[in-house]
C-alpha cells in the first residue's frame, strides 16, 4: 500500500493544490500552504523566534551522587513503530526532527482530498519531494505511520515507540469505530454489528486486548493470538533495546526527552494537539462502521497552551479520556481486561522514569 501511495503522491505532485511551494527539483526546505518563498521565510523567523525551549539540566544525581547527563546521540535514521490511539501526534516530532519542512498555519487544511485529508496521504506527498525529508544527518525510513508491527523491516536501534495506558487506549479505539487493525476481516464485521456494545464488551472481543504487547512481537494489534508471558518479557525487553519510548500520559516531557537522547529542536507542532475527525456521533455510526478507522487516521490541529508533565498533558485522545463522557464510558473496564498491556505499560513507565531522571528530567520552558 506504501508504494501505491507513493506513486498516487508522485503523480499529483505539481498538478493539483497540494501546497506544496514549487521551484527547483532540489531543495533544503518543503514549504507547505505559503504563497509565496518570502511569506515562508519570514514564517520560519516567526516560529523560531518563538520556538518552545526544553530545559537541560547538565548534571542528574544517582544515589546521592551527581552524575553527568548523557549527551545526545543523534539518530542517522528513525522509524516509527505506530500504535493504533497511541499518540498520532508524535508524527510531528519526527517530521521536524528528520525533515526540512515548514507548514503554514492552515497547513493540514490544505490535505483535504480526496483521502479525507489523511495523515498518510501528507506523508506520501512530503516523502514524494527531493531533500523534503533528508537532512543529511537523518532519514525518516519506512513504514512512516501506518500500524505496521515490529518485524524484520525494523532496524530495532532507530525505532521510536509511544506507548499508552491499556484502558484508555481501549476507550479511544472504541469510540474511533472500534478500532482493530488487524482483526480478521469476518471477526470485524461481527465486532461493528453487535448493537449497544459496551466498552468492556469491546476489550472482551477475540484480537481486541494485548495489542502493544502483539505489535512489539511482530503481530498486528488486533491479530486473534493468544498473548503469553514469554511475550510479555520479549515486548519488554524490546523497549530496551529501540531507540526511544515515550508515553502519551506524558506528552510533553516525552518530546523534550526524544530531543535530550536524540538531539534537534523541539518545533511548536510536536506540541499541537491531534484529534481524530471520524468520531462517532451515535451507536448506528459504530454498527456501520463509516469511514476508514482501521486503515488511516485523519487529524486536524489546535493550538493549546503547551505545559510541563506534571500536569500529564497529552495528545487530544488522552485528554478527551479524562472528560465525564469517557470517564462513564470506562465504568468497570479494569487492568484485567487487559492484562499483558498492563504489564508492558508499567515497564515503559518505569523506563521512561528512569531516562527522564538519567537526562536529568528535561521538561518544557514556559
Amino acid at each position: 500500500r506504501a508504494q501505491s501511495g507513493i506513486g498516487r503522491a508522485q503523480s499529483g505532485i505539481g498538478q493539483r493544490g497540494d501546497g506544496f511551494s514549487r521551484g527547483a527539483s532540489h531543495r533544503k526546505t518543503c514549504d507547505v500552504g505559503f504563497s509565496n518563498a518570502k511569506q515562508a521565510a519570514e514564517y520560519r523567523i516567526k516560529m523560531t523566534e518563538t520556538a518552545p525551549v526544553c530545559r537541560r539540566a547538565v548534571t542528574h544525581t544517582k544515589n546521592g551522587e551527581a552524575l553527568a547527563v548523557p549527551e545526545p546521540k543523534l539518530l542517522d535514521n528513525v522509524q516509527w513503530l505506530h500504535v493504533p490511539k497511541a499518540g498520532t501526534g508524535f508524527f510531528f516530532t519526527l517530521l521536524h526532527y528528520s525533515c526540512n519542512v515548514t507548514f503554514s498555519p492552515n497547513r493540514l487544511a490544505l490535505f483535504q482530498d480526496a483521502r479525507k485529508g489523511s495523515i498518510v496521504s501528507m506523508v506520501f506527498r512530503m516523502f514524494s519531494q527531493p531533500d523534503c525529508c533528508n537532512k543529511g544527518h537523518v532519514k525518516w525510513l519506512p513504514p512512516f505511520v501506518s500500524h505496521t508491527p515490529l518485524t524484520k523491516q525494523f532496524n530495532i536501534n532507530q525505532v521510536a515507540v509511544m506507548i499508552r495506558n491499556p484502558l484508555t487506549r481501549l476507550a479511544s479505539a472504541f469510540t474511533f469505530h472500534r478500532h482493530s487493525f488487524g482483526l480478521p476481516k469476518d471477526l470485524r464485521a461481527k465486532l461493528v454489528s453487535i448493537p449497544n456494545m459496551t466498552l468492556v464488551e469491546f476489550a472482551q472481543f477475540p484480537g481486541i486486548a494485548g495489542c502493544q504487547v502483539k505489535m512489539l512481537n511482530g503481530f498486528p494489534c488486533a491479530a486473534v493470538v493468544t498473548v503469553t508471558p514469554a511475550m510479555v518479557t520479549n515486548a519488554i525487553n524490546r523497549l530496551h533495546e529501540v531507540a526511544f519510548v515515550g508515553i502519551t500520559d506524558h506528552w510533553t516531557d516525552s518530546v523534550c526527552l526524544f530531543h535530550s537522547m536524540h538531539g534537534g529542536t523541539p518545533h511548536k507542532d510536536s506540541f499541537s494537539k491531534t484529534r481524530s475527525q471520524h468520531t462517532h456521533d451515535d451507536e448506528a455510526q459504530r454498527v456501520k462502521g463509516k469511514g476508514k478507522a482501521d486503515e488511516e487516521e485523519t487529524i486536524t490541529t489546535s493550538r493549546s497552551t503547551t505545559t510541563s508533565d506534571s500536569s500529564s498533558e497529552s495528545d487530544s485522545d488522552s485528554k478527551s479520556s479524562n472528560s465525564s463522557k469517557e470517564s462513564s464510558l470506562m465504568a468497570g473496564l479494569t487492568r484485567e481486561h487487559d492484562p499483558h498491556d498492563w504489564l508492558l505499560y508499567e515497564a515503559a513507565e518505569a523506563l521512561f522514569q528512569g531516562r527522564m531522571n538519567m537526562y536529568g528530567r528535561p521538561s518544557l520552558v514556559q
